[in-house]
Formats: C-alpha cells, structure tokens, sequence
C-alpha cells in the first residue's frame, strides 16, 4: 500500500517565491526600466503570498499584517538599492534598528517554555 505524496508544506512555498522575487526581477528587467520591474515583481510576489496568507492563516487581518510587513521590506530593498554610495551605511543602520525592535517587543517572552 502507498502512500500518496505529500504536497509541498507553506514552510517550502514562501521561501520559493521569495526567491522567484529575483527570477521575475531579472526577467522583466531585461525588457522594461528597473524601477518598473521593481515594482512588478514586489507587488506579484506580495500580492501571491498575501493570498496565500489568507487561506493559511483564515484571517484577513494577519494575513494583510504580512502583505504591509513585505512591502514596507520590499521598499526598503529597492531604496537601499537606489542609494549606491550609501546602501551599506544605511542597511547596516536599518537593521540595527529592525534587531533593537525585535528585541523590545520579544523582551518579555519566556523562551524556556517555547
């Protein structure tokens, strides 16, 4: 008797089209101005994970949590991207800011019973 195989679980789709994020990127890129392709490509794979939120998740309001968090990531990529001479400074400042923010708002969580 066998088993039938097991689709391929949310903890796999995601990662995917994050990184099919570049593979559109580059494509329409080649045939269309950077910021255009840009702007392509984040709002397909936002718009593709957002949905998928929604019938994971079961509830709008977390799963339009998730699209806002992607976007604002998204935008920040593509400044980070635009600000050449700056981008490592900035990044570097970025996620300094983004670590302190995850720290204050997991600082009471008690990791011993996760």
């Amino acid at each position: 008797h066998q088993q039938p195989s097991a689709p391929l679980s949310p903890k796999i789709k995601v990662p995917i089209d994050l990184c099919l994020f570049y593979l559109l990127l580059l494509s329409i890129a080649e045939q269309a101005p950077f910021a255009l392709a840009y702007a392509i490509a984040a709002t397909a794979t936002v718009s593709l994970i957002g949905g998928y939120a929604v019938a994971i998740l079961q509830r709008g309001v977390r799963s339009l949590l998730l699209s806002a968090v992607l976007a604002v990531l998204y935008g920040t990529l593509y400044v980070l991207l635009q600000a050449e001479d700056w981008a490592l400074l900035l990044g570097s400042i970025g996620l300094f800011v983004f670590l302190g923010a995850v720290m204050y708002a997991t600082r009471r969580v008690d990791w011993s019973e996760a």
